[in-house]
């Protein structure tokens, strides 16, 4: 949260070049997909940021726990104008820390959520659905 400029500097400050920022789902996730380098990481916020601002999230919940190697975030969003019947989305990140730098940051969304909110925000003559079992 914030001005990017300032969350960009504080990456880049404790970020490692090598850093690599992994989010599973499918295509219809802008996001998702492996991110490499201090650019990859920034691009991978950037994304992130854009995609969920159609909606006007409120963050709902956040909790960090840090340990000696690792650093845990759970944040869950809502969505007010959310035309489906649950309005929030949880992601989980976890990254690893070696030296006080990021190394690696892995990302873990409530993905079926994920898919139907993108796929209510796709443009109408662009609706490939996920066969169910993809969910």
């Amino acid at each position: 949260r914030g001005e990017v400029r300032v969350t960009e500097s504080a990456i880049s400050a404790v970020a490692t070049k090598s850093v690599m920022v992994t989010c599973k789902g499918p295509d219809c996730i802008p996001f998702a997909g492996e991110f490499f380098g201090l650019p990859g990481m920034l691009c991978w916020l950037q994304l992130f940021r854009r995609s969920i601002a159609k909606d006007q999230p409120h963050l709902d919940e956040h909790e960090v726990m840090v340990e000696q190697q690792h650093a845990f975030l759970h944040s869950c969003w809502i969505f007010e104008k959310d035309m489906r019947r649950s309005k929030s989305i949880d992601l989980d990140i976890r990254i690893d820390i070696l030296m006080g730098q990021i190394q690696k940051m892995v990302v873990i969304s409530d993905t079926l959520d994920f898919i139907e909110f993108f796929e209510q925000h796709k443009p109408r003559g662009n609706r490939n659905r996920l066969p169910r079992q993809a969910r």
